[in-house]
């Protein structure tokens, strides 16, 4: 089954400087889009300091976002990253991903399918040094001939959830069990 979704592990743009982490414009990453001045892409191996140590390490391949990016001139306390992919109405779908906590830091994750609010998560990753992935998944049926998947962010400091390995099927409805359309 081929992964419906562009660039679901971020690794388009490579990260080339020391800190092993970047920001990136928006037309970077198309065609994933934000709300956010810019993206903000990780690499296994960052460490942040000097707050409380966060060591990262991707799920999928060798970079994840965090969905919380740079905001004039404070830090964000939400933001939303979002791609809509082709879909044929009536077929069934995996939808799945991978989300994570940044280490130290509280935020609450907010998953839709069309503007649908699919899932919530409380991320607490204060007593956390390294990244804690957690796979989500969820079949359905396409209602539209695009679909939105979008990831919103909440948080007190510009740090929250990261994702990586974002990727939509399109699967056999006898693998799916009980279904909602979105």
């Amino acid at each position: 089954m081929a992964n419906l979704v562009v660039n679901g592990s971020f690794e388009k743009s490579h990260i080339t400087n020391p800190r092993k982490w970047d920001y990136f414009p928006k037309a970077s990453l198309l065609p994933w889009h934000t709300d956010a001045a810019m993206f903000e892409l990780w690499t296994d191996g960052c460490v942040i300091q000097p707050h409380q140590p966060c060591y990262s390490v991707s799920d999928g391949g060798k970079q994840n976002l965090e969905i919380l990016s740079k905001g004039p001139p404070n830090p964000l306390t939400s933001a939303a990253v979002w791609q809509s992919v082709p879909t044929v109405v009536g077929k069934t779908y995996a939808f799945s991903f991978y989300h994570t906590p940044r280490a130290g830091h509280h935020s609450i994750l907010t998953v839709r399918i069309n503007d649908y609010p699919i899932c919530t998560f409380n991320e607490d990753g204060t007593g956390f040094e390294f990244f804690n992935w957690m796979k989500f998944t969820i079949n359905f049926i396409a209602a539209h001939e695009i679909t939105k998947l979008s990831f919103h962010d909440q948080a007190n400091s510009g740090a929250g959830t990261h994702i990586d390995d974002v990727v939509l099927e399109k699967i056999s409805p006898l693998m799916a069990g009980a279904l909602q359309t979105f």
